[in-house]
Parts: structure tokens; sequence; C-alpha cells
């Protein structure tokens, strides 16, 4: 099956149109057992509460996780890997997005799922339409493309704004790279991958099977937020920090198939199993010295109590070895 992963702000968000996504979802699917939705929303987003409701109308599965906005735009890769983390255990292939996203392709489910066989090895990435630039003569015929200047990425005009990944291609990759912008991250995944390892993992469908509809007065470069999250955005995927994070990614790709192909992969790992009981301390077990000292704690400020903490743990071993002695 599918897993959708959508980040969503309700307040004072003017691209916010997630039950419209879901509608879409609900007019062209194939079948509602393809796939499911996990919704990321902000725990400060005080119009939540009457938008859960809704998701309990919709015939597929919706799950939903709320949790601190972070730094917003800037963090939605963090978001993104949270929901991975508890997509289906029958998941194959991974999708991230907005809720600004539509689906506009009768059966896209089906599509989608017919293009996971074409790697034995369930290592690839979805495109819905071909690489950038849109502009070259070629972009119809020859949609795979990565001749381009990887530190000039903003003037690419980046059009496939929510490719899939395998859900193996994110295990090797330990999740999303640590960028918001997830189509950079996968044409400079891809970009290594061809470049670097001679891999080509892509796989693109007929048709674009998402539309988003643009807002000028935030996705345009005369916007405020162009000039600040995105600008930021696109001078971190210029730095060598993240050009060699994600080279390793790709190189991490390429060294699990070479393995996989030599048969010199690691045996799979046992289940984890948690035998230590970890003992829940109750108050009545508490010392009479241990209840004064939090007592006398909760009377400073906030401030303090880290440096008085520290503090009582530089005293307390020499309180244990005083002890010893009297017992002795």
């Amino acid at each position: 099956m599918i897993s959708l992963l959508v980040c969503s702000r309700v307040s004072g968000n003017k691209n916010y149109s997630l039950l419209k996504l879901l509608d879409s979802l609900k007019r062209m699917s194939a079948s509602y057992d393809n796939f499911e939705v996990l919704v990321k929303f902000d725990s400060d987003d005080e119009k939540v509460k009457y938008v859960l409701p809704k998701l309990d109308k919709y015939p597929f599965t919706v799950k939903y996780l709320i949790e601190p906005r972070g730094r917003g735009y800037i963090d939605l890769h963090v978001f993104y890997n949270r929901l991975f983390s508890l997509v289906d255990e029958r998941s194959v292939v991974i999708g991230a997005m907005g809720d600004d996203f539509e689906i506009t392709e009768k059966h896209w489910d089906e599509v989608i799922l017919g293009k996971t066989h074409e790697f034995d090895d369930q290592v690839y990435i979805i495109h819905g339409r071909p690489h950038p630039p849109y502009q070259r003569e070629n972009y119809e015929t020859q949609k795979f493309f990565l001749d381009f200047d990887f530190d000039r990425m903003e003037d690419l005009e980046i059009i496939d704004e929510a490719p899939l990944w395998s859900r193996k291609l994110l295990d090797i990759c330990g999740g999303f790279g640590h960028l918001s912008f997830t189509d950079v991250w996968t044409l400079a995944l891809e970009y290594y991958l061809w470049h670097r390892c001679g891999l080509n993992r892509t796989i693109f469908t007929d048709r674009p099977f998402i539309h988003r509809q643009l807002n000028e007065d935030i996705d345009k470069q005369g916007s405020k937020r162009w000039w600040t999250d995105r600008v930021d955005n696109f001078a971190f995927a210029r730095s060598n920090f993240y050009k060699t994070q994600v080279e390793q990614q790709a190189l991490n790709i390429y060294s699990y198939l070479r393995m996989l192909k030599d048969g010199i992969l690691p045996p799979p790992s046992a289940p984890k199993v948690f035998t230590v009981q970890i003992p829940k301390l109750v108050p009545h077990q508490l010392s009479r010295f241990d209840k004064l000292k939090f007592k006398v704690l909760y009377l400073f400020p906030l401030s303090m109590r880290p440096s008085l903490i520290k503090f009582y743990h530089v005293l307390l071993p020499r309180r244990r070895v005083e002890n010893n002695i009297n017992k002795s």
C-alpha cells in the first residue's frame, strides 16, 4: 500500500486545503485499501479541533499527529520523519506533501502501485513529471535529466513538488534529508546516484497525478516567505555539509545494492525484546531527605533549578561515602 504524509496548518494559513485533498483522494482512488493518509498538526493551532471530527467521514484510513510547531515551514522534514515512523507495516511506497495539494489522476493509486514492481530490490523514486528545467527542448521526450547546476536549484523552478520514494530507499537513507524541500532533496539524491554511482533509480508516470495551487503571496519570489525560509533552505542546500550528507546517502544506497547483488548483506536483526523492567518510583518510596529536597527546590525560580540540581549531584557522592563509613 501507499502512505501519504501530510503537514497541515489551519490557523493563519492562506494555502490550507486539507479537506480538498482528502476529497480528491475519495473521488480519484481505485481502492481505499490501497493507501493511508497521515497528517501532522501543530499543537498551537486552535482551529485543529474543528477539523479532527471531519476526518472520520472518509472511507480510507486517516491518522493524525499533534505536536509542537517547531520552526514551522523550515522543519517540514522533521515532521515528515515523525509521520514516516508511524506508517502501516504494509506500505511499500511513501509520498509527502503539504495540505495544498490535490489528486488529479483517476485511479492514481493503481498507477503508483503498478510502478513498484519495476525494481525487484524495491529501491526507487517515482516522479509524476520529468526532471527540470521544463524550458529544455527534450523535456517531454527525455524525462531523465540531471545535468543541471547543483548550486542554482532555485532557478530550476522545481516542478515535481511531490515525488514518491520506496520505503526501502527511505530506510537506507535514514529517513528524509535534513531539508524541508523534499523535491530538492530528491533531485540532489538522484544527482549523486547518477553522477557519483552511475545509478538511475527514477521511475516516471505517464502523466502528472498531483496538482498544487500556488499562492502569489506565499509561493512566488515576491512573497515575504521566499526571502526568509526559502532563501535559507536553498543556501543550506548549497553548503558542503548538506552536499556531503546527500552524497553519503547515495553511497549508502549504492553499497546496499552492491552487497545485495553479491549476496553479502548482513543477516536481519533479531527482534528487540526488552526484559528489563524499570521500577516506577511512587511518592511513598521517597526518603524524608528527598521529600525535603524537592520542597526546597520548588521554592526557587525555574531558571535557578538546573544549577541547584547540579550542585546537589556534586555533593551526593560525598554523602553516600559518609553513610557507608557510618554503617561500617
